[in-house]
C-alpha cells in the first residue's frame, strides 16, 4: 500500500507522510508550525466540504419532497375541477 502524502498547497512540497503501518513522518525542511498549520487547513477544508455535501443532500431531499407535494396538489386540483364541472 502506498503511503499518503500531504503537500503544501503553494509549493507542492511534501510536508507529511502517513505510512500504511500507521507511522507518520514529517519533512525535515518544514517547521513544525508550518506543518501543523497546513494539516489543520486541510482538515478544515475537508470538514467544510463534508458539511457542504450534507447540506446539498438535505436540500435535494427537500426539493424531491416539494415536487411530490406539488404533484399531489395538481392531482387534487384536477379532481376538484372535474367535480365542479359535473355540478
Amino acid at each position: 500500500m502506498e503511503p499518503n502524502t500531504i503537500k503544501f498547497r503553494e509549493s507542492r512540497k511534501e510536508i507529511l507522510t502517513i505510512h500504511a503501518d500507521g507511522r507518520i513522518t514529517v519533512s525535515e525542511d518544514c517547521k513544525p508550525t508550518e506543518t501543523a498549520a497546513e494539516v489543520l487547513r486541510i482538515m478544515r477544508d475537508q470538514w467544510l466540504a463534508d458539511i457542504q455535501c450534507a447540506k446539498i443532500r438535505e436540500l435535494q431531499d427537500r426539493i424531491t419532497q416539494l415536487e411530490q407535494e406539488n404533484d399531489a396538489m395538481r392531482a387534487d386540483l384536477l379532481l376538484w375541477n372535474e367535480k365542479e364541472a359535473k355540478l
